[in-house]
C-alpha cells in the first residue's frame, strides 16, 4: 500500500471556494478529485458530490471515506469507470477525505462544511 501525500489544491478558488480540485501525480499515475458541496433540499445539511478522474488506474471498488475525529461518518465505494460519488445529509463541521485503493491512498484534509 502506498500513502500518498495530500495533494495540493490546483487550478481553482484560494482553498474557500468551491468546487475544489485536488491534484497528484507520481508512479501511480495522475489522479484529481473534485469536491464540491451542495445544499440539502429541505435541511440545514449538505451533500458532498465528487469525482475521481485517474485515466491510468482501476477506480472500480475504491473507497470513499468522510472522516471526523478519525471516526468514519460517511463513505462508499467508487463502481465503474466514472469516478463519481455523493456523501448526503452532512452536517457542519470540520472532516477529511480518504480515497483508497489496494495500490494507493489520497487523504484530503482540512474540509470544513458550513
Amino acid at each position: 500500500l502506498v500513502t500518498m501525500p495530500a495533494p495540493t489544491l490546483a487550478l481553482r478558488g484560494d482553498g474557500a471556494s468551491l468546487p475544489l480540485i485536488y491534484r497528484h501525480s507520481d508512479g501511480h499515475g495522475d489522479i484529481e478529485v473534485r469536491i464540491d458541496l451542495q445544499p440539502e433540499l429541505g435541511t440545514d445539511r449538505k451533500v458532498l458530490v465528487g469525482q475521481v478522474k485517474a485515466p491510468n488506474l482501476d477506480l472500480d471498488g475504491a473507497e470513499i471515506q468522510l472522516r471526523q475525529a478519525e471516526a468514519i461518518v460517511a463513505g462508499t465505494t467508487l463502481t465503474g469507470k466514472r469516478g463519481r460519488f455523493q456523501l448526503p445529509s452532512l452536517p457542519p463541521g470540520d472532516y477529511a477525505l480518504v480515497v483508497r485503493s489496494a495500490q494507493w491512498e489520497i487523504q484530503i484534509p482540512n474540509l470544513h462544511c458550513p
